[in-house]
């Protein structure tokens, strides 16, 4: 499995890299905001089952779903083992009720992988 070459991409591929546990039971997993499913050879290789969702799917990408993060009324509650939202929430006016929607999806002891830019970070290279 090849990481992606442009550092951004790379930096947020290791973070899901590290912090999205190994499923032993071949947990779903949703990956909001999903864009071009850029995680999901990774999230297989977890071990999870992948379920992309985004505003705007891509038609070549059936595996990306609509959805709006704000109404996850089309996914029943306690769904995945695991939901990815990675660089997203920093676009959503509602980010509270975003997160009580992917509160309602989750199993109870299921993981969620957040990341969002953080302005005053310094980064060293």
């Amino acid at each position: 499995m090849q990481q992606p070459s442009y550092i951004g991409d790379r930096i947020r591929w290791q973070y899901v890299s590290k912090y999205l546990p190994q499923s032993t039971t071949n947990g779903l997993l949703g990956d909001l905001g999903a864009g071009q499913a850029e995680y999901k050879e990774l999230v297989e290789f977890k071990g999870y089952i992948y379920a992309g969702y985004d505003l705007k799917p891509n038609p070549l990408k059936p595996e990306i779903r609509f959805a709006d993060v704000c109404d996850l009324n089309n996914i029943k509650e306690n769904t995945f083992d695991a939901v990815l939202f990675i660089d997203v929430l920093e676009h959503i006016k509602e980010d509270k009720k975003a997160l009580e929607e992917i509160y309602r999806i989750l199993k109870p002891d299921g993981n969620l992988v957040l990341h969002t830019p953080n302005k005053n970070q310094k980064h060293i290279l």
